[in-house]
């Protein structure tokens, strides 16, 4: 673990450096000694870390599909949920598993992006069979939603761990 010093216009804080993300540009540091809340990039947002809690699971939920197929996007509501709060979210702290997985020889993928366009990037890659989680930082949607694009079939399992306003 390592200590640094964040704050500014004369107010700095030491804090316990135990884990670290990089959201765009911004550096967001956790500590244990504010719950989890730190400034990032200056004082431009901050991060709440929730206890975790799964949003879903495509396996059992029988309200979500029950499988993601390619070609179309799987949208979630994540605001107002899993104790993010109902505004004001800009992006959430995502685990995202895919499991019973099948692909192409070239393998597949999913994309967690805010619904709306998706971007020609992948937040999670997968061979047949496979069961694999990734950590997601996804922007959330003006509804305060996020979609999931899987390029191949999977099953879909998110727990939201923390927010960023």
């Amino acid at each position: 673990m390592k200590s640094f010093e964040i704050g500014s216009s004369g107010v700095r804080r030491r804090l316990l450096l135990v884990g670290s993300l990089v959201v765009g540009s911004a550096f967001v540091a956790l500590s244990p000694t504010t719950n989890g809340v730190v400034s990032a990039d200056g004082g431009h947002g901050s991060f709440t870390s929730v206890s975790p809690e799964r949003l879903v699971d495509t396996q059992t939920d029988t309200k979500a599909q029950n499988r993601a197929r390619s070609g179309s996007a799987y949208v979630l509501q994540v605001t107002g949920n899993g104790g993010v709060p109902s505004d004001g979210v800009s992006a959430v702290a995502l685990n995202v598993t895919v499991t019973q997985t099948e692909a192409n020889e070239y393998g597949g993928f999913v994309t967690v992006y805010p619904c709306g366009t998706r971007p020609e990037a992948s937040n999670l890659n997968f061979t047949p069979g496979q069961t694999i989680p990734n950590a997601v930082i996804a922007p959330v949607s003006t509804k305060g939603e996020v979609c999931f694009y899987v390029n191949g079939k999977a099953h879909l399992l998110a727990d939201v761990s923390g927010y960023l306003k």
